[in-house]
């Protein structure tokens, strides 16, 4: 079986990371770069870490189709992580004898919207959150970990709890609940060390914190140390299914508190945030309910875990347990049987 990765991305946001650890781990035998140009923005590449790899220019439009040809030539599957960047490659690999699967995100698979579009042969979604509006065939693939081992670290010198709340972009509808998070901070009754990290300057103002958190606007050439010197990640998101600072929290040994909304609780081993369902937002996958967390029970969960050091412990053992399960170590196994699977599908004509 051979097998191509097309859609690499080359910088240290989500997909590049994704799409690295899958080139990294599965050793595709051909890969596709995505050169973004200057629609990488403010993220440099590093198109070094591709040393085999054909790099293609993007600039929002179409790729060149005798550059998709020659790649899905000779390849019997190739994988794709969001998008194909050209709709077009999907049939262009079926003339060629390719199948191809797309890991989809379910907020940005504009299929669920646009019906017309050329599609994949399979389509994998990484964990269930919206699968009920997926067709019948969808797989749910899980995304496996990058298992990084970072020492756990011990309790703050004064033996406070260590918060980490990663905030990475102003997203649609707070995706990750930072706003929650922050408001929740002036409820606080045990003393606890809190640290934000983001890529966005303009995180929302919330009076009365100043004192009570540290925000890490950074971007370390190795993103692992963003988990150090923490002991729980909170994040009270409102929306999504993967979620990459969860598995990079987790492998760096935090614990983790989410939202208990679909698929949080039923994904990870998280300690939960009662939630209720809020407003519905608009996405190139369809409308999505965003979930709604009161911050008062946000800080309670918070105050819980500074109390209760044995929980924080137990929280952080249940988190390598789960790592220890969903490593790519453990699950190439599975991406091997799942792209044969691809291989063996029946594509209608």
């Amino acid at each position: 079986m051979k097998v191509g990765l097309f859609g690499a991305r080359a910088d240290d946001r989500g997909l590049g990371r994704i799409t690295h650890d899958f080139y990294t781990h599965m050793r595709p035998d051909r890969t596709l770069v995505i050169d973004m140009g200057s629609w990488s923005h403010q993220f440099p590449q590093h198109l070094d870490r591709y040393p085999d790899a054909t790099v293609v220019p993007f600039n929002g439009g179409a790729l060149d189709d005798d550059v998709m040809r020659r790649f899905f030539t000779g390849l019997d599957v190739a994988v794709m992580y969001e998008t194909a960047y050209d709709h077009r490659a999907y049939d262009i690999a079926r003339a060629a004898g390719c199948r191809t699967v797309l890991m989809a995100m379910p907020e940005f698979h504009r299929h669920l919207t646009e019906e017309h579009l050329p599609a994949p042969d399979v389509v994998w979604v990484p964990t269930v959150w919206r699968l009920a509006t997926f067709p019948a065939g969808t797989r749910v693939v899980p995304v496996p970990v990058a298992a990084e081992q970072v020492n756990p670290g011990s309790r703050g010198a004064a033996g406070s709890l260590r918060v980490l709340h990663v905030a990475g972009h102003r997203t649609s509808g707070d995706r990750n609940g930072t706003l929650s998070f922050l408001r929740a901070l002036r409820l606080l009754r045990h003393p606890v060390s809190v640290r934000v990290t983001t890529q966005d300057p303009r995180l929302p103002t919330v009076a009365g914190i100043k004192h009570l958190v540290s925000f890490d606007t950074r971007c370390p050439e190795d993103h692992w140390r963003l988990y150090d010197q923490a002991d729980v990640l909170v994040m009270p998101r409102r929306y999504g299914g993967l979620c990459l600072p969860v598995h990079e929290a987790m492998a760096a040994g935090l614990g983790v508190v989410m939202t208990d909304c679909d698929p949080n609780p039923q994904t990870w081993p998280i300690v939960p945030i009662r939630s209720r369902p809020g407003p519905t937002i608009s996405t190139p996958g369809g409308p999505v309910i965003v979930a709604a967390a009161e911050v008062a029970d946000i800080a309670a969960v918070i105050d819980r875990l500074a109390a209760n050091p044995a929980e924080v412990v137990r929280l952080k053992a249940r988190a390598r347990s789960w790592v220890a399960s969903n490593s790519w170590a453990a699950l190439v196994p599975r991406y091997l049987a799942e792209l044969e699977h691809a291989c063996d599908t029946v594509v209608a004509a």
